[in-house]
């Protein structure tokens, strides 16, 4: 009344036009909110101020200053080629926004002016009347107000895919205490009708419906990119190289200056020393060795869609996983049966869809659980008179269908995941629905009546008349009406009365409802969703009248004789305990969060090794309530921090995620629903489902898990760690090699002596001695311990006093013997072939130096050394061989080439042959050579 007070509606008319045009006025249009997408310019914008494409920019101008357009060139190539790889992959990451405006339903069939009409459902108003019915989509958040047995699947919104029952008796208010879930009164945008019909008002249309937050909330993280930790560490390190530049450069005009040498050409001195800090190949190395790992991970059933995410899933501290389908296998099976009298029965293959794969093993009383299974001809058919009536309420309490498709030749159902594990399980032990209709209509079970579940009775029931004929061949004067229960074991247990023995009915005594009870809370405890099962024979006359009023819930649920529990899972993964020990060994703590109920979630968890009641730091488990008391504070400074959440809500996994990212994690989060998509959009590492994943999360996530396995997670993992440790190794290689050239213009200004290297060979030299082997080291296999040490710290640096204090060693010793050697060139002819020009002198190239030392009375150059070109190109040879050895000792800094060998990574000795095939070309080829300013030795 107070809706419809509010809206000023009515509750068979409808709004009418005019009303429509003022809500719409006021409340705006039911679509979803659309965020502002960036132009290709700002995205090309983005990538091109990163700090180290910024570096490359500089050298860029730094050489076309020096008069090096050769160099220019190259460079410029390089970034432009960086530029297109990083800008697809951000225009990529825009599609989430497409997926959203999919979600969206079309069409609304909706009550105005007392006439039913089909509009599209973005002309939806607050007010509106709405009619639902099976298999539509809801149009927008409503508040029912009429239903018949409709039943709603909001595995979009709560990651569970049963379907919930509604029932507009149940006011409850939306709030962050109450579970979206437990809202039977309400139906919500983009959820899917699985059964019956309903009428609803209009509360909330686009952005304030529940589908609708998560949307602005997936927009408002789309708009704060999170950088990833090697993006992070490699700004760190231009931010540093910048500033080595800048004081290098400073340092060699300084010196020059105080040689009495012009400031011009020893400006340009100090440009070229600039030039030869920055790692060209850097960023192209790390952009290819990504790749590589996207396309190993790709084998491996992990389709990564950002290219920074492979390494930063070697960063991740912690895995927040979803429990149904990534965790277990995302089948609800029935997994055992316990008759009323304690027999224990298991189901075999039970997640299959298969009825005829399997069997029902007869185990005796549940107190031998763990004796082996018993002969089944020592029983009966099914091996006891309850276990029988048990698998007859199961197939007869059920509206699933189990069959056979020829099309596709492949078993298939459909109706409610549990309703159809009941199904599989009363065809394995031989009742078929189907087979109590024949082609006599006489002999065939009529259902009378389906009182359906709700959430207050907990029950469901249906009444069946069964035929009877008279041994007279007459009419009889009564009727046969067979009635079955399913529902939660306490509600059903209530209503009964008696229980099945081995041949007839016995008194339900307080000891054996004791009984039953232990035997549910053993069953709960092992991770299984239990339901009560129990059933009736009743005669009456023919003359009373088989309706609903009289055969309700009143009458058909009271006075039941019990007949067994059966036990339904949704069973783990297989291989699944392996893969979180591995986690824990490598230090990664694995979070379920499920919409289960907390016993439920607690058990498999244990089972499966996420929560261990001995190790305090995984212990603790709590629900999506519970969580919802405590600000985003005390969430973040939870000891321990939680290992399962139960009964969360969308708000809850972005509130996790954000916590953790407080306290330094780095997070994975995986994801399938629509309710997951903002949570992992916000995580370091989004991980998506690919089979029940929904296209907005998919397009949300950085990671699409093909198989939908949690152990390709931890694959994932190991291979992220791989990539990272290949990315220091050949940091570290391309470092030393610069490095090394850094020493060599340093001798030579403190000296006050012509340069080794020209700005093209310092170009030329970045490029064929450091990219090849630097793409070898990106295919390092990993090291055998690589998941049995922690993540990385976070906030920690590529380099480490130890590493970089090696790098300077080796770079210094690469230094000095290629600076002796070009001394001895320069000064002698030894070792160089002079080739004489057709006038007999020596060419230009050999007599001519780069830089000169001024002579301040004739304001003219001098040559310093007689043979500069021939003595830089035998250095430049020295310091490439020098440069190629480098790279076979940077594949570990704390073992030796003996111990890594030669084998472990062929990639790396063809990387060295081509790269020394590349110097012979480069020094060897006519014209080539002139344009390297490079000659033949």
């Amino acid at each position: 009344e107070k809706l419809v007070a509010m809206f000023r509606t009515d509750l068979n008319n409808g709004l009418s036009p005019e009303q429509v045009l003022k809500h719409r006025e006021f409340y705006g249009t039911n679509e979803l909110p659309r965020p502002v997408r960036r132009p290709w310019w700002k995205i090309v914008w983005v990538q091109l101020t990163d700090v180290m494409v910024l570096m490359l920019c500089a050298a860029i101008v730094a050489t076309a200053i020096d008069g090096e357009w050769k160099s220019s060139i190259v460079l410029a190539v390089v970034v432009v080629l960086n530029t297109i790889v990083g800008s697809w992959q951000e225009i990529k990451a825009g599609r989430t926004l497409s997926a959203l405006e999919n979600l969206s339903t079309p069409h609304a069939q909706v009550i105005r002016d007392g006439s039913l009409e089909t509009i599209d459902a973005a002309d939806l108003v607050p007010g509106d009347l709405v009619e639902v019915s099976e298999g539509e989509s809801i149009p927008a958040d409503l508040r029912l107000v009429s239903c018949a047995q409709l039943e709603i699947v909001e595995s979009v919104l709560t990651g569970e895919s049963i379907g919930v029952r509604k029932d507009p008796k149940e006011i409850k208010v939306r709030t962050r205490q109450l579970p979206l879930g437990d809202c039977k009164g309400n139906a919500f945008m983009s959820t899917l009708v699985a059964r019956g019909r309903g009428r609803g008002i209009v509360i909330r249309t686009g952005a304030k419906t529940e589908i609708g937050k998560i949307s602005v909330a997936i927009n408002r993280s789309a708009s704060s990119v999170r950088r990833t930790p090697i993006q992070r560490k490699l700004a760190r390190l231009g931010l540093w190289l910048v500033v080595l530049a800048l004081s290098l450069c400073a340092c060699i005009v300084i010196c020059g200056v105080a040689w009495g040498r012009k400031f011009v050409p020893i400006f340009i001195t100090g440009i070229s020393l600039a030039v030869s800090v920055i790692p060209e190949g850097l960023v192209a190395v790390t952009t290819v060795t990504m790749s590589l790992g996207v396309h190993r991970l790709a084998r491996r059933n992990a389709l990564v869609r950002t290219l920074p995410a492979v390494e930063t899933l070697g960063s991740v501290t912690v895995i927040c996983s979803d429990k149904t389908g990534t965790l277990t296998e995302g089948k609800m099976g029935a997994s055992e049966l316990v008759d009323a009298n304690g027999i224990l029965f298991e189901f075999t293959k039970s997640t299959s869809q298969d009825p005829n794969e399997g069997e029902v093993v007869y185990r005796g009383h549940v107190s031998r659980r763990t004796a082996p299974p018993m002969d089944m001809t020592q029983t009966e058919k099914y091996g006891t008179a309850a276990a029988d009536m048990s698998m007859v309420a199961s197939a007869l309490c059920n509206n699933a269908e189990v069959f056979y498709d020829e099309a596709e030749a492949r078993w298939k159902s459909i109706g409610d995941p549990t309703e159809v594990a009941m199904a599989i399980a009363a065809q394995k032990a031989g009742v078929r629905k189907r087979e109590f209709a024949s082609a006599d209509p006489a002999a065939t079970l009529k259902l009378l009546v389906e009182n359906a579940f709700d959430s207050d009775r907990k029950r469901m029931s249906v009444v069946y008349e069964v035929p009877m004929h008279s041994t007279s061949g007459g009419s009889t004067t009564r009727r046969c009406l067979l009635v079955a229960v399913k529902g939660a074991p306490e509600e059903v247990l209530s209503k009964c009365t008696h229980q099945l023995t081995s041949n007839n009915s016995a008194p339900l005594t307080d000891d054996l409802t004791a009984a039953t009870g232990e035997h549910c809370e053993g069953m709960a405890a092992r991770g299984l969703r239990v339901l009560g099962l129990a059933a009736k024979v009743l005669y009456v006359d023919s003359d009373l009248p088989l309706t609903e009023e009289t055969l309700g819930e009143a009458w058909a649920e009271c006075d039941l004789v019990f007949a067994g529990l059966i036990g339904l899972i949704d069973p783990p993964r297989s291989g699944i305990v392996e893969s979180v020990h591995r986690c824990h060994e490598a230090g990664i703590k694995v979070i379920m969060i499920t919409g289960d109920h907390i016993g439920t979630a607690s058990a498999i968890a244990e089972s499966i090794g996420i929560l261990q009641p001995d190790h305090v730091e995984n212990s603790r488990a709590i629900t999506g309530a519970e969580l919802d008391l405590l600000s985003d504070e005390a969430t973040a400074m939870l000891d321990p921090f939680p290992s399962v959440f139960a009964r969360v809500s969308p708000e809850n996994k972005i509130k996790i995620v954000k916590a953790l990212q407080q306290t330094g994690h780095i997070v994975a989060m995986t994801g399938d629903g629509v309710n997951d998509a903002a949570a992992v959009k916000g995580a370091d590492i989004g991980v998506a489902m690919g089979l029940g994943g929904t296209d907005i999360t998919k397009e949300a996530a950085d990671m699409v898990l093909v198989d939908d396995n949690f152990t390709t997670i931890v694959a994932a993992v190991e291979e992220g760690r791989r990539i990272f440790d290949n990315i220091l190794k050949f940091i570290l290689y391309l470092l030393s090699c610069n490095s090394a050239e850094i020493f060599l213009f340093l001798f030579a200004s403190v000296l006050n002596l012509d340069l080794p290297f020209t700005t093209i060979m310092i170009l030329w030299a970045n490029i064929i001695a450091d990219v090849p082997p630097a793409l070898s080291l990106g295919m390092d296999p990993p090291e055998s311990n690589i998941m049995r040490r922690p993540p990385r710290n976070p906030k920690s640096g590529i380099l480490v006093w130890r590493t970089t204090l090696v790098l300077l060693a080796q770079a210094f010793f690469m230094a000095a013997v290629t600076f002796g050697v070009f001394l001895f060139a320069a000064l002698t002819p030894f070792g160089v072939t002079v080739l004489a020009s057709k006038d007999g002198t020596s060419p230009d190239l050999y007599t001519a130096s780069i830089f000169h030392r001024g002579n301040p009375e004739t304001n003219a150059d001098e040559n310093m050394f007689p043979h500069i070109a021939g003595a830089r190109s035998v250095a430049f040879g020295v310091l490439t061989v020098l440069q190629l050895n480098q790279a076979f000792l940077s594949r570990s800094v704390d073992r030796s080439l003996l111990d890594t060998g030669l084998r472990s990574n062929m990639w790396m000795v063809g990387g060295v042959l081509l790269s020394f095939v590349l110097y012979i070309i480069g020094t060897y080829v006519p014209r080539l050579n002139d344009w390297l300013e490079l000659v033949p030795l």
